[in-house]
């Protein structure tokens, strides 16, 4: 039996919180339904309710679970959370700042015990701000260019990511210079047309959506010329997620993967496309430029994610898959992560050993690559 307590995790994709989640209810935070019907018997509330009772020594009643931990959580709520992200042996966050809005990387770095970089959105706030304030072509990509420079220089910024799958979809070709300047003249005469409202009352532009592309492919030159890697949002995500077939990440492989330019970056494919991870997977063995990352479905899949595991297995090779959560809003939720797919992976190479598919040495040094290695080595920290 593999035992892989002491390996250290860096989580490649997680997001924040903020110290109201010294109040929140850790049974119920673990939704995406902001009033989750029957939420009490769902898979995911019991195996939350019953690995938090073991972290606080108590029963699994939601109710007792909420007391002893908001009594503990307001007493001290940094050493509160070094506690748990300690007991999860968690080095390192990589965290996209871009949800919640309500609280930055350096004021969440305040709030937790490990170091944390992030990978920047191209979307929402910076295609917002470019499109906001430039009165000509050549200004909008100066201000696009700008930024994205910035960014580079920060140490702590390790990539960028794109969430273009809720918008445009992953049928996204290339979009030639002078069509993107066309349609963005098209815009200026009526820009009121593009806003919609998203979460936390903030208000986007969420087209045109030929100008999104155009960005993601600039942004993706710049990826390569920095060398640094490009995450793309592909498969299920929160409830904005409109068709879950246009974020398939098999769209990636008719209009972006076999890109000459698109070859130059180390691609990550965010939350494998779940729920088709082994699609994913085969693209991953096909394009040797492509990880897989398998946040999201872990922790949402509790118990169950070794069977997506298995599938990540079948193509990808152990040296480009991630680990992460897709983590946001209380402590426990990283936690929880790492425990239930410690568990897991020990059990889906437990299995590998005993079918003399994989020796145990072997076994241990996947489980080492996928936990922190390959984040270490892919983003260079």
């Amino acid at each position: 039996m593999l035992d892989l307590s002491d390996l250290p995790v860096i989580d490649d994709h997680a997001h924040m919180f903020g110290p109201d989640a010294k109040d929140a209810n850790p049974v119920r935070s673990f939704t995406m339904l902001e009033h989750p019907k029957d939420i009490e018997h769902q898979l995911l509330y019991h195996c939350a309710a019953r690995a938090l009772a073991k972290l606080y020594g108590c029963n699994p009643e939601e109710e007792e679970i909420f007391k002893l931990r908001k009594a503990k959580a307001q007493n001290n709520f940094e050493e509160f959370v070094a506690d748990i992200f300690q007991k999860a042996n968690i080095e390192a966050l990589i965290v996209d700042p871009g949800y919640p809005p309500t609280i930055t990387v350096e004021e969440f770095q305040e709030i937790v015990p490990v170091k944390v970089y992030s990978v920047e959105r191209i979307d929402e706030h910076l295609f917002d701000e470019v499109m906001e304030k430039s009165n000509t072509f050549d200004e909008l990509l100066d201000t696009f260019y700008e930024q994205l420079d910035q960014w580079f220089k920060k140490k702590d910024v390790v990539g960028l990511k794109t969430i273009t799958a809720y918008v445009t979809g992953l049928n996204i070709p290339r979009v030639d210079r002078d069509r993107a300047e066309e349609i963005f003249k098209e815009f200026l005469k009526d820009k009121k047309r593009w806003i919609v409202e998203f979460g936390f009352g903030q208000k986007h532009y969420i087209g045109p959506f030929e100008m999104r592309i155009f960005l993601f492919w600039e942004a993706l030159a710049r990826c390569a010329e920095k060398k640094v890697p490009f995450q793309i949002h592909t498969g299920d995500g929160d409830m904005d997620m409109k068709d879950m077939k246009e974020a398939s990440a098999l769209l990636l492989q008719k209009s972006v993967l076999n890109d000459e330019l698109a070859k130059q970056v180390e691609l990550v494919l965010v939350h494998s496309s779940y729920p088709e991870v082994e699609f994913a997977s085969y693209l991953s063995y096909v394009y040797t430029n492509v990880h897989i990352d398998l946040s999201h479905l872990n922790p949402f899949l509790n118990v169950l994610v070794g069977r997506k595991i298995e599938e990540a297995f079948m193509w990808t090779p152990f040296s480009r898959i991630l680990y992460g959560t897709d983590a946001y809003g209380i402590p426990e939720f990283y936690w929880f992560g790492v425990m239930n797919f410690k568990k897991e992976l020990e059990r889906v190479l437990g299995y590998l050993v005993a079918r003399d598919a994989l020796d145990e040495d072997y076994a241990y040094k996947a489980a080492g690559m996928i936990l922190s290695e390959n984040a270490r080595k892919l983003y260079s920290i």
